[in-house]
């Protein structure tokens, strides 16, 4: 309630001409009372109605001065009296309701308000999920317009993320028919069956496979068919309020799935040659073809390194499968490489004499440790002595050089012959299983496992490198890269 007494004098002297005409101070200092925030406006126009000529601009002045400066309507008000007692009492009543009604909205609008506080709280983390998924995900709405798209999409489909929003699905999916499936889907009304397909999309990092889910967004809106009678058919909800399609990169499996496939169909033809050679010359053997020792000799020779074949086959592919799994059991120590290297050559001496070869031992005297299990680098290094001696004609050369770079702190040996070389087409697939280069496999017989098998142990169980350049009619160079072994 306001305090009469901090009213100024021109106000109190306003008031008290206002009484005298309306029905007395009590009813203007009751009018003061209950008059508060928005509602003033209603009470001076309401008394403005009803007032003299000659007294409206002194009502509108202590209209504007409640407006000013009037209490909480919560405050208790003095008994109203006077002639325009029953214009008051309506005027408070509208002036309560107009309040309860003002505290009713006030509510509301904080409560709309901590509403969208949250729902905007619930996208952002609903975006921040998105963003995180490895697969691609587009989110469209009711207008085939792209809502909501993640960092994965933009890439594999080739679009700008910040400008994507709002736009048109065939504006931001450039591939036609995937714009139209999304589209179809959306058209289709039916929300309880997903749309699934496989993808070939061109990317940044080349051609990759797509698994392609799309699913429709039911729309839990009330339909109003007066209302879908007036909407174009074209944008009409259909029971849908949007498509979610979800791209997954599959190219990886798919390709190990293709690797497979290859790997049984090579394995069989592999087993096939050597199995087929051992029973014909059995069945031979079993009918009495082979009469004279040097022909049954012939056939047990035959017959024996067709056997010796076939054990390295399942033993090249046994190991290549354990180093693969992860499961091999490496005997690594620290072990000097040069003795090993020795002990290869002094092993491949004989083929190498009787093609007339010569092998040249460059190695370096100056030595250092590596870690590695000792068996497998042997097999290492045998491996490319014997492929240089089996693709290099008669009378050439092998030459198997090291090096230690201290600086590095690694060990390199290299095994260099003066053979047919290998085509440059076929240096990137020289060390995948089962392949042969075509120009060069009369020359020798192999499973196409041995390089494949060089490389997961120096690689995968070693942590080294091995890398081949060749140059057609000139010959090869295989380089192997160890690191130093820790000082213990």
């Amino acid at each position: 309630m306001i305090d009469p007494a901090i009213l100024p004098d021109s106000f109190v002297s306003l008031a008290m001409s206002a009484g005298e005409t309306w029905g007395g101070a009590a009813a203007m200092s009751g009018l003061v009372g209950i008059v508060g925030g928005g509602v003033a406006a209603v009470a001076a126009w309401a008394l403005s109605r009803h007032a003299h000529r000659r007294n409206h601009d002194a009502l509108r002045r202590i209209a504007q001065f409640a407006t000013d400066r009037a209490e909480d309507a919560e405050t208790p008000r003095p008994p109203i009296e006077g002639e325009y007692a029953d214009v008051i009492h309506a005027i408070e009543r509208a002036a309560d309701d107009t309040y309860k009604r003002a505290q009713e909205a006030r509510q509301k609008s904080r409560a709309c308000e901590i509403e969208l506080g949250l729902a905007k709280a619930e996208l952002s983390y609903l975006e921040a999920i998105l963003h995180t998924i490895s697969d691609a995900v587009v989110v469209t709405d009711a207008f085939n317009e792209v809502a909501l798209a993640n960092p994965a999409a933009a890439k594999a489909l080739d679009f700008e993320l910040d400008g994507s929003a709002q736009q048109p699905v065939d504006r931001v999916v450039r591939d036609a028919q995937l714009a139209t499936l999304i589209k179809d889907t959306r058209d289709s009304g039916d929300c309880s069956r997903r749309r699934r397909m496989e993808k070939r999309l061109p990317t940044s990092d080349g051609e990759r496979v797509f698994d392609v889910t799309l699913a429709s967004l039911g729309d839990k809106t009330p339909r109003d068919p007066d209302a879908d009678q007036d909407t174009p058919a074209s944008t009409r909800s259909n029971g849908v309020n949007g498509v979610v399609t979800v791209l997954r990169d599959v190219t990886q499996e798919r390709e190990i799935a293709e690797s497979k496939s290859h790997f049984v169909s090579s394995v069989s033809h592999e087993l096939r040659t050597p199995l087929s050679s051992i029973a014909a010359y059995i069945e031979m053997l079993i009918d009495g073809e082979a009469e004279d020792p040097e022909s049954r000799e012939e056939f047990y020779r035959i017959i024996q390194t067709e056997t010796t074949r076939l054990a390295r086959l399942i033993d090249n592919m046994l190991n290549i499968s354990r180093i693969e799994s992860g499961i091999v059991r490496a005997q690594r120590e620290r072990i000097l490489l040069t003795p090993i290297i020795r002990e290869a050559l002094d092993v491949m001496a004989p083929q190498a004499e009787a093609k007339q070869m010569e092998l040249i031992d460059k190695l370096s005297p100056v030595q250092d440790y590596v870690f590695a299990d000792r068996d497998m680098m042997y097999q290492v290094v045998l491996n490319l002595i014997s492929n240089a001696i089996k693709y290099t004609e008669q009378g050439g050369t092998v030459t198997v050089t090291s090096d230690v770079d201290r600086e590095a702190r690694t060990l390199t040996f290299q095994v260099a012959d003066s053979g047919v070389g290998i085509p440059e087409d076929a240096l990137p697939k020289l060390f995948e299983k089962f392949y042969r280069v075509q120009d060069n496999s009369k020359m020798a017989n192999g499973t196409g496992l041995g390089l494949n098998l060089v490389k997961h142990v120096v690689e995968n169980v070693h942590d080294g490198t091995i890398r081949v350049t060749s140059k057609r009619g000139e010959g090869s160079t295989f380089i192997c890269e160890l690191p130093f072994a820790e000082n213990p």
